[in-house]
């Protein structure tokens, strides 16, 4: 039996080896802007996000969208087992289109889990106050912040193309 590990989801999430017949060339670059507009996101929060602490309401939210992620695995999860047992689907190219959901619905689940840890660390760190009295967060505290945020939108963009990926995969599988 052969393992299955967290960069082998990666490389099938950013480097489809679909064939032609089905393949879409421009995946990788969504896969690449949707990462981009996650960081940058996370970047301008960082930069410019208010100095009150929105770790509870990250956390809310990543939970929320993870939730969904687990619920979307569970929905489509008996399916793709029961598929992987069938031959004559097996034989076809359009079998990609369920291992492609399969990748991309993990990928957003390890990504939720991701974000929602850093969620809780954010609550974890400890606020400081300036001269005035105020409580800023921390530079680490900020950090974090900018990467649970960014994270965030990008688990939201993720969340997007899963939805995508579910009817293209449920629009050619059989009845399971």
């Amino acid at each position: 039996m052969n393992g299955v590990s967290i960069f082998q989801i990666v490389r099938e999430q950013f480097y489809s080896k679909a064939p032609a017949t089905i393949a879409r060339p421009g995946l990788a670059r969504v896969q690449f802007a949707w990462l981009a507009i996650g960081i940058l996101v996370g970047v301008a929060h960082g930069f410019w996000g208010t100095s009150t602490d929105t770790g509870a309401s990250v956390l809310a939210a990543n939970a929320v969208f993870t939730a969904l992620s687990v619920t979307l695995v569970m929905f489509f999860w008996p399916w793709a087992i029961n598929l992987k047992n069938d031959a004559e689907f097996n034989a076809k190219d359009e079998r990609w289109q369920v291992y492609r959901l399969t990748t991309q619905l993990f990928w957003t689940v390890l990504v939720g889990i991701a974000s929602t840890g850093l969620a809780v660390v954010q609550l974890a760190l400890p606020l400081i106050a300036n001269n005035e009295n105020i409580m800023e967060p921390s530079l680490a505290g900020i950090i974090v912040q900018a990467v649970s945020v960014g994270l965030t939108a990008y688990q939201v963009l993720l969340l997007g193309q899963s939805v995508f990926h579910l009817y293209a995969a449920t629009f050619w599988m059989p009845r399971a």
